[in-house]
């Protein structure tokens, strides 16, 4: 939690904490099939990767 005189919204260890759950727990197979909208982001972004721009774009 942020100190009580701190105007931020996360504590200190937010990024570090988030960053080592989202390595060694998070499971986004099962995150995208209860979050349609994830789903179709990973559907999207791997539709990207696989089609890149033709040249001169």
């Amino acid at each position: 939690m942020p100190s009580q005189d701190s105007k931020r919204s996360e504590g200190p260890a937010y990024s570090s904490t988030l960053s080592e759950f989202v390595a060694e727990q998070w499971d986004i197979e099962a995150a995208a099939a209860a979050a349609p909208s994830l789903a179709r982001a990973i559907r999207c972004l791997k539709d990207k990767i696989a089609s890149p721009p033709a040249q001169g774009q």
